[in-house]
């Protein structure tokens, strides 16, 4: 990891997550397979974000990988080349309580592999056909876990998209599209 990168993260890990909010949404890559894959299929549309995951408290979020489960904040982003934290300007208490009594019973649930494979079909195609067909609430990825939660708590849709059919870049061009609703908590974003 380069220099400017460790202070990046010190910056991050000493003075940004202890104002981490139940609801902020955390977007990850490293530029990786998911990333390239999903890049691949969408020509017309930058694609920076493998994963996401639902900020819980400032040091603890929901994620889907492997399972649905709870992470140290910390741990995921330490490895992380790029990241972008971003708020709803309109959660409130009601909603935040919502989500963690949504998300309880979903913790330790497998992974989402079906729908995984129902998104590969979706980017090759040019759809949501596949992904809105599964409308099973138990077995997420990260983008559908976030999804679902907002859409249940606030129904609200990232990008217009149904939680289904929802992958990470839906939330981003979510706040690219709405900016005055959401607040940039932190980012260090590729550069293209």
């Amino acid at each position: 990891m380069n220099k400017a990168l460790r202070i990046l993260h010190r910056d991050l890990f000493d003075n940004i997550l202890s104002t981490l909010q139940t609801g902020d949404i955390i977007l990850t890559s490293s530029n990786g397979i998911i990333v390239s894959i999903m890049q691949l299929f969408s020509k017309t549309d930058t694609v920076n974000w493998g994963h996401c995951m639902l900020v819980k408290d400032t040091s603890t979020a929901w994620e889907a990988k492997l399972t649905i489960r709870e992470s140290d904040i910390k741990e995921v982003l330490k490895d992380k080349k790029y990241w972008r934290i971003i708020r709803k300007k309109d959660i409130t208490e009601d909603h935040k309580k919502e989500m963690f009594k949504l998300i309880t019973p979903l913790i330790g649930k497998d992974y989402g592999y079906f729908r995984l494979v129902l998104f590969l079909l979706d980017k090759i195609f040019k759809t949501t056909v596949f992904t809105g067909t599964n409308t099973c609430e138990i077995n997420q990825v990260c983008s559908s876990l976030v999804a679902l939660i907002f859409d249940k708590c606030m129904g609200y849709k990232f990008n217009g998209i149904d939680w289904k059919s929802c992958d990470p870049d839906d939330i981003e061009d979510d706040y690219e599209n709405n900016k005055n609703s959401w607040e940039i908590i932190s980012e260090n974003l590729p550069i293209k």
